[in-house]
């Protein structure tokens, strides 16, 4: 399974985890209590509430003005920690759900904006527009940590990188498509543009023996090669089948 392919994986993983905590924070609204005990301070305001749902327990905590700021729950997906705001709203939810652990925070509207989870394949934090859809992603896998940027579609456009042969930048258009690739690696620099079928069709290099620069046809082989070598500057042409056509003297 490839980098992204496991990201992607861990995002399924992510949105059914919030699927079902928003299920969980509907069903705790309409649950009736039983074995209830109410705790209220010196005016006889309700304060805590402790009590017993179908799932398991729960203990409720209440500002001054009786509104609902704090919920504990241990139900049958995991133990949940809830945090609302004076309107009533969730605004923070903490939880574990089998081998994630997890927090998402809320706007205004209950709309996730910000999900942290970590599960065996590691840490990730996920960022989200107002329209709920994923614009971000922050990720820590076994192969390196990775950089995820989503346009208004939920398509990863950008991903940044650093493995083990070094640091990489990759940027996809509309569908998808590869179309710039940036790589740090013990070599040198390289930055390589791809056309609309993902073809290679321009490289450039920074590499031990100095400069280069490929122009690529249609199908991916270099045709025109020009650099900097120790002796000077260079330029060669070829064929479609690789043969050289042209080249200065060296």
């Amino acid at each position: 399974m490839t980098i992204e392919e496991r990201i992607e994986a861990m995002e399924r993983e992510l949105a059914e985890t919030k699927t079902a905590l928003e299920k969980l924070r509907s069903e705790l609204a309409t649950r009736v209590v039983t074995g209830e005990v109410v705790v209220v301070d010196e005016n006889g305001k309700r304060r805590a509430m402790m009590g017993v749902v179908k799932d398991g327990p729960m203990l409720t905590l209440y500002d001054e003005n009786e509104k609902r700021r704090v919920g504990l729950y241990a139900v049958k997906d995991g133990p949940r920690l809830h945090l609302y705001d004076e309107n009533d709203k969730t605004r923070a939810m903490m939880g574990v759900n089998e081998d994630v652990a997890m927090l998402a925070l809320s706007d205004e509207n209950e709309k996730p904006r910000a999900m942290m989870g970590v599960n065996e394949d590691g840490p990730r934090l996920t960022l989200y527009d107002e329209n709920d859809k994923r614009r971000v992603g922050l990720y820590v896998v076994k192969d390196g940590p990775r950089l995820a940027l989503y346009d208004e579609n939920d398509k990863p456009r950008a991903m940044m990188g650093a493995g083990k042969d070094g640091p990489m930048l990759a940027l996809s258009d509309e569908n998808l498509k590869l179309r710039v690739d940036l790589y740090a690696g013990k070599d040198g620099p390289m930055l390589t543009l791809y056309d609309e079928n993902e073809k290679r069709r321009v490289g450039l290099y920074a590499v031990k023996d100095g400069p280069r620069l490929h122009l690529c046809d249609e199908k991916g082989k270099p045709r025109a090669m020009m650099g900097v070598v120790k002796d000077g500057p260079m330029l060669a042409l070829s064929d479609e089948k690789g043969k050289a056509i042209w080249s200065t003297p060296r």
